[in-house]
C-alpha cells in the first residue's frame, strides 16, 4: 500500500535582515517563510489566510507576497522587540 501524501510545511521562517528587523535603520519588517512546495499566488496573496503573533503581540500583517516556495510578509512596525510586550 502507498500512500502520498500532500502538505505544506514550513521548512524555515526568518528576518530578511541579518540580525533582525531593528538590526539597521529604517528597520526591515519583512519574515520569509520557506514551505516545501510552491505556493499558489492568489490563495497564498490573501492576507485573511494568516495570523500572526510575534511574542504576546498580535502582528498587523501590512503586505504579503508569494515568490514559489518562498512567502514574503510585511508586518508594521510596533517596536515588538523594544521591551513593550
Amino acid at each position: 500500500m502507498r500512500v502520498t501524501v500532500n502538505f505544506f510545511k514550513i521548512v524555515k521562517s526568518e528576518w530578511r535582515q541579518h540580525g533582525g528587523p531593528y538590526a539597521d535603520w529604517p528597520p526591515d519588517m519583512t519574515i520569509i517563510t520557506f514551505f516545501n512546495r510552491q505556493i499558489d499566488p492568489v490563495s497564498g496573496g490573501r492576507m485573511g489566510n494568516y495570523d500572526m503573533t510575534i511574542g504576546k503581540r498580535k502582528a498587523k500583517i501590512t503586505r504579503i507576497k508569494v515568490d514559489g516556495p518562498n512567502l514574503y510578509i510585511t508586518v508594521r512596525d510596533d517596536k515588538f522587540f523594544q521591551g513593550r510586550n
